[in-house]
């Protein structure tokens, strides 16, 4: 997903249409769900947004 672009959609199935909507900002909140010292400076470090 690194690669996607911005609303672009992806059929799976006959009925849903997956779409990118806007590129994932690490966040505090998720870095203290994963229980991850660190996970934020990783996650930008490696400069892969994704989707």
């Amino acid at each position: 997903m690194n690669a996607s672009r911005q609303h672009r959609g992806w059929r799976i199935g006959s009925t849903v249409v997956l779409e990118v909507s806007c590129a994932r900002i690490p966040c505090a909140t998720f870095q203290g769900w994963l229980k991850r010292d660190g996970w934020i400076e990783r996650f930008t470090q490696a400069a892969l947004p994704g989707a």
